[in-house]
């Protein structure tokens, strides 16, 4: 079977021990007293077992596709609106190139240039269904998946190239339980390069296998996802009465019924940004979508800032004693917690045992203090600095620590990563405001219908 279950690549084995590998999960640290060192299997027709399932579910586990999956029967929705002619040549090729014989539906979303959509469509036998105005790519996506009667849904972004591995992804589908699941979409310069760590994208979701709705990785982009009919159609779709943020609440809703999976070692390849401005305004329009569904989902979507009862004392020891203090006090604690754990359970430990559960609390402090700060409030504590010295203090330790994050990667994504941040960071903050000021207002589903446009429109 093309399909293997092994132990996490990210989980970290501790040196002392006893009769039992004692493993490390790095986020969240914690300790592990029950995982085989070197576990790994081929499934069979039976899939995974409960155990198993669990330890995937707490990151202890992850899949790996080892081979294409034979008898996957996938169709594609390319939703576009004034693509330019190369970028959707390059995404119908790829598809044709993955899947020969596949169904592909190619939904022009109110294009100004039909005529060039239809050719490259018909170049590579895909039905067009073409919108006299736009809808949003919500409304595309439900649209021409009502036209895919696959087992399996493939919706891939004109902008968005398959990679040559792009067919493993349909092995996990395996698994029963398996519902959606994406790849790592990394930038379009790196295609030849091969090295994805050594550029900023923001539609990249790093190199490590995730079970998607948990505190490690909340949800997947919509830029290329593939996920079962039956699951699509139960869901309901694509939320088209949200003009942003609708994959992620496709996602949220998928969570709730079996499991979503990101698999990073199967790549796809995003057109790079057209600059600094166009991605300040991607980012704007990601954080905007922030408030309406953390108000749907408050328990599932949340930023640090929002998590009163866990985070406010992180917040206030950065602003009072300094990041640096902070940190090391946080990584201090967790790391002095973790080992009194490990001597109740009398797990023989040594000195370097020690070293390696501090080093990692410590990296954990610093990604978090990254997220909380650059990510989400980069905006605030700009503003904040311009009166505040202890501000300044910690946005200049915020930017050093992100220069030396990235300082092996080329130096345009430095301003990439800058022009992204500060985007959503004013996305969050404005869509905080707005949902303060409408808090009181009824929820108002303004969904609109694909049934008008079933029966006509298709080129």
């Amino acid at each position: 079977m093309p399909l293997r279950v092994k132990t996490h690549s990210k989980i970290q084995f501790l040196k002392g021990g006893g009769p039992q590998p004692v493993a490390l999960r790095t986020s969240p640290l914690a300790i592990v007293n029950c995982l085989p060192k070197q576990y790994s299997r081929v499934l069979d027709n039976e899939g995974l077992n409960h155990q198993e399932l669990r330890l995937l579910k707490e990151h202890l586990l992850e899949l790996t596709p080892v081979a294409p999956f034979e008898h996957a029967d996938i169709g594609y929705v390319v939703p576009t609106k004034d693509p330019s002619s190369c970028t959707l040549d390059a995404t119908l090729s790829s598809i044709r190139k993955a899947d020969q014989g596949a169904p592909i539906v190619v939904v022009d979303d109110g294009s100004k240039n039909p005529q060039t959509v239809s050719l490259l469509a018909k170049r590579y036998d895909a039905k067009v269904i073409r919108l006299q105005s736009s809808h949003g790519p919500g409304f595309a996506r439900n649209l021409g998946a009502h036209h895919i009667t696959n087992e399996i849904l493939a919706f891939v972004d004109s902008d968005v190239e398959l990679g040559d591995d792009f067919y493993k992804l349909a092995s996990v589908f395996q698994v029963k339980d398996v519902l959606c699941c994406a790849p790592r979409v990394v930038s379009l310069k790196m295609k030849e390069a091969h090295l994805p760590s050594q550029t900023y994208f923001e539609l990249d979701l790093g190199d490590s296998f995730s079970v998607v709705g948990t505190s490690k990785l909340a949800y997947l982009p919509s830029a290329l996802l593939l996920i079962r009919k039956s699951t699509f159609d139960h869901v309901g779709g694509f939320d088209t009465s949200l003009f942003v943020g609708e994959d992620v609440d496709l996602v949220t809703k998928v969570t709730e019924h079996g499991l979503v999976l990101y698999l990073p070692e199967v790549r796809a390849f995003h057109e790079d940004p057209k600059g600094h401005t166009h991605t300040l305004g991607k980012s704007l329009g990601y954080g905007l979508s922030y408030g309406s569904l953390h108000k749907r989902y408050p328990k599932r979507i949340s930023i640090l800032p929002l998590k009163i009862r866990d985070r406010a004392w992180f917040v206030g020891s950065n602003l009072l004693l300094g990041p640096v203090v902070a940190s090391a006090f946080n990584a201090l604690v967790n790391s002095t917690v973790v080992t009194w754990k490990l001597k109740q359970s009398k797990t023989r430990i040594c000195t370097q045992d020690v070293l390696q559960i501090a080093t990692v609390s410590m990296t954990q402090s610093a990604q978090e203090l990254l997220q909380l700060w650059l990510r989400t409030c980069s905006l605030p504590l700009l503003l904040l600095s311009i009166v505040s010295s202890r501000a300044r203090r910690l946005l200049a330790a915020v930017v050093t620590a992100t220069v030396i994050s990235m300082w092996k990667r080329p130096q345009e994504t430095i301003g990439y990563r800058v022009a992204a941040d500060l985007g959503y960071s004013l996305g969050v903050v404005t869509s905080i405001v707005l949902e303060l000021l409408n808090r009181t207002s009824q929820p108002n589903d303004q969904r609109v219908g694909i049934m008008d446009y079933v029966q006509g429109g298709s080129d």
